[in-house]
């Protein structure tokens, strides 16, 4: 095709995306023609003593509207979580009036491919009318849904609720600490709440 001396139009196709309205008081808009849902649910080690959170499975099940590119979609997922897991389990970036006080990366801890976890993903097709192809976005919600489950089964294995990422060994390891001394039942983590 590319060297022929006549070309050929092989195809044309286009995609209307509606206007959208931004978020009002009331935080509703319309800013995506074709919204996406999924459900992690995060299996973890705790050790009790240090704290330190494993991941050992997450069980993915995302509508995904239609499946373009298998391969691609199980791509963009497993970033997604690599993405989030860190954001969960590792990765603080502290800034102070908007200054980075991070002295360096040496202690910043990105997931790499040896931590991530099995993946069992799960693809809803849903065929949307709205999105292109009847496909959906789908590499935001990884990386914002795995935080929530892994604090849900920190909390299902130890009682510790912990609102802040990142779950850090030490902040796991004083909570718990703080849960088992307190009478009153499992921490509140109020001092983690900024």
């Amino acid at each position: 095709m590319h060297f022929q001396t006549e070309p050929e139009l092989v195809m044309v196709t286009d995609y209307y995306e509606p206007k959208s309205e931004p978020e009002g008081a009331k935080h509703i808009s319309d800013h995506s023609a074709a919204y996406s849902h999924a459900v992690h649910v995060a299996e973890i080690t705790v050790d009790t003593l240090t704290g330190e959170i494993k991941v050992d499975k997450v069980t993915v099940a995302q509508d995904v509207g239609r499946v373009i590119s298998r391969m691609g979609l199980e791509g963009q997922i497993e970033g997604g979580i690599a993405i989030g897991l860190g954001y969960a389990l590792s990765e603080n970036m502290r800034i102070e009036k908007g200054m980075l006080r991070n002295a360096c990366f040496r202690d910043y801890k990105l997931i790499t491919a040896p931590e991530m976890p099995p993946l069992d993903m799960h693809f809803i097709e849903s065929n949307c009318a709205e999105g292109p192809y009847g496909a959906k976005g789908i590499s935001e919600l990884p990386t914002i849904v795995i935080a929530p489950a892994v604090a849900n089964a920190l909390y299902n294995a130890t009682g510790v609720r912990i609102f802040n990422p990142p779950m850090s060994p030490e902040t796991v390891a004083r909570a718990i600490y703080a849960r088992r001394s307190s009478a009153t039942g499992p921490a509140s983590m109020a001092s983690e709440r900024k």
